[in-house]
């Protein structure tokens, strides 16, 4: 996914807008990847109000930067991808205890999480099996979204770090953020003439999350880094982990969220809970490697059969045949 595939969001008039793209303080670049990893950049959907007093300016109601996959907390010492404790996700049930998220939420520091999915691992005697989570999509959408094409030599040059993962953002053409929708009006940004237009690409999942800010203090650029809140598992998910990402499902969801300046804390955190609105399906071992890169990490796969080759094929005709040794004492 590119910045220019997240084509819209809605506002409390359901016009359709899109968000403000703007690139990492540092020059950080965001890759698009069917396989994420922490300490990736990836896009994170903020209020324009966070940056007022900066250099950013902007007449949109949203932002829509890179930021780092684990948040680096604003009074953090050292190396910034040094965080002597895990940060890539938040659990929901500490969030306004723990400073190293407190601080940053009373803040107002929310912000929206977005993926095409992500992958969870269930645990049974035979071992471990991922599977791909995601919003139901349109008839006409289908995984795997494929990476755009221009972005596939970046992939290449572009080495994610070798640690667990637990997202994967990717796609192509049009991508949605919010509620489906059929028929709606689109503001052309130049003209500020409206159009209406039909949806027809993915739907991004929308996750909830909570950034901050680090200053070097040495003259070099902030450093914007995020966390994914988690929660409970739903009903839905239960079966495969007890633990998911908290799901906005709805544009008012995301909107009060996003909103710190009229939604106050103590009540946006009352969206903060399991969903039930996921499907999955099952992928390839693929994907425990952060350095495949391949469609196989998303392409679903049947359980219980696994592919042939041609060293198996010729060891099972032996097999069947009897070895020539046996041959010859019969």
């Amino acid at each position: 996914m590119t910045k220019k595939c997240v084509d819209a969001q809605h506002d409390k008039n359901g016009t359709r807008k899109q968000p403000h793209w703007v690139d990492a303080p540092g020059g950080q670049k965001y890759y698009p990847s069917y396989n994420k990893a922490p300490t990736s950049f990836n896009p994170v959907l903020t209020s324009s109000q966070h940056f007022v007093k900066s250099d950013i300016k902007s007449e949109r109601d949203r932002i829509l930067m890179p930021m780092k996959w684990g948040m680096t907390p604003s009074w953090h010492h050292g190396d910034p991808y040094k965080v002597p404790y895990e940060t890539n996700n938040c659990r929901a049930e500490g969030m306004l205890d723990k400073k190293t998220y407190k601080v940053p939420l009373k803040k107002g520091y929310r912000c929206v999480v977005l993926a095409d999915g992500f992958f969870e691992w269930q645990t049974t005697k035979e071992g471990k099996q991922a599977f791909l989570f995601y919003f139901p999509q349109p008839e006409t959408v289908k995984f795997p979204f494929s990476v755009l094409d221009t972005s596939k030599k970046e992939l290449k040059e572009h080495q994610p770090s070798e640690t667990c993962i637990k997202s994967e953002l990717k796609g192509e053409g049009y991508t949605d953020i919010g509620e489906p929708k059929g028929k709606q009006e689109f503001k052309d940004e130049n003209s500020g003439d409206y159009t209406v237009v039909e949806k027809s690409g993915p739907r991004l999942l929308t996750m909830a999350g909570v950034f901050d800010v680090w200053d070097p203090h040495d003259g070099s650029p902030p450093l914007y880094s995020y966390s994914v809140i988690t929660v409970s598992a739903s009903s839905d998910m239960a079966w495969c982990h007890h633990r998911m990402p908290a799901i906005l499902t709805t544009d008012e969801e995301i909107q009060d969220w996003l909103d710190f300046s009229n939604v106050p804390l103590d009540k946006a955190v009352s969206l903060i809970k399991p969903q039930v609105c996921l499907t999955y399906h099952p992928v390839s071992k693929a994907v425990n490697s952060s350095k495949c890169q391949s469609e196989d990490c998303v392409k679903p796969i049947e359980l219980g059969k696994s592919k042939s080759n041609a060293s198996s094929n010729l060891m099972l005709n032996w097999l069947k045949s009897g070895s020539p040794a046996k041959k010859k004492k019969t």
